[in-house]
């Protein structure tokens, strides 16, 4: 059991944050998860506001990864090695900021839309 949004919101920002999925698929992800979880909630027998859903995966997400963007930044700035060594998609700190701008993006319109 959980908030409502809140495992959406986590599956989309994972599916991007490790390099496995490619960040530019985020704005298709985020309307995927969202639609998909809010058919869920209708066959569930749930009759609420789709808005307020989305409002929800929004302030979870949010508040999830306020921290997310700094630490890529800071990773960045300092030269450290970011990401797990199992995945190699970035060569460093600064190749995981270029890719993941777009979630950083997503995740600042989420906090001020929430």
């Amino acid at each position: 059991d959980g908030a409502v949004g809140e495992d959406p919101a986590n599956l989309i920002v994972d599916s991007v944050t490790d390099g496995l999925m490619d960040a530019a698929l985020l704005p298709a992800i985020d309307t995927a998860v969202t639609d998909g979880y809010l058919a869920g909630l209708r066959d569930g027998g749930w009759h609420g506001s789709p808005a307020a859903v989305r409002r929800a995966i929004m302030a979870a997400g949010a508040a999830k990864y306020s921290w997310f963007g700094p630490a890529v930044l800071s990773r960045a700035a300092s030269g450290e090695r970011y990401g797990h060594s199992q995945y190699g998609q970035d060569r460093g700190a600064e190749q995981a900021l270029l890719r993941l701008r777009g979630l950083m993006t997503m995740l600042v319109d989420w906090a001020e839309r929430s």
